[in-house]
């Protein structure tokens, strides 16, 4: 039983360091940029689709 819980103790570090890098990576500055030129450049094509009907 000890092996089981060290085992499940280990996954479950790794899974809460691995959220921590993804959350650190996620918000950094320069996906900020890329998220806001990705809402204008969605709001553009939408634009584009509204002016053809």
């Amino acid at each position: 039983m000890d092996d089981v819980t060290l085992l499940a103790a280990v996954a479950c570090v790794a899974l809460a360091i691995l959220v921590w890098l993804m959350w650190r990576s996620a918000t950094e500055p320069g996906w900020s940029g890329m998220s806001q030129s990705e809402k204008k450049r969605w709001r553009e094509e939408e634009a584009k689709r509204k002016a053809k009907k």
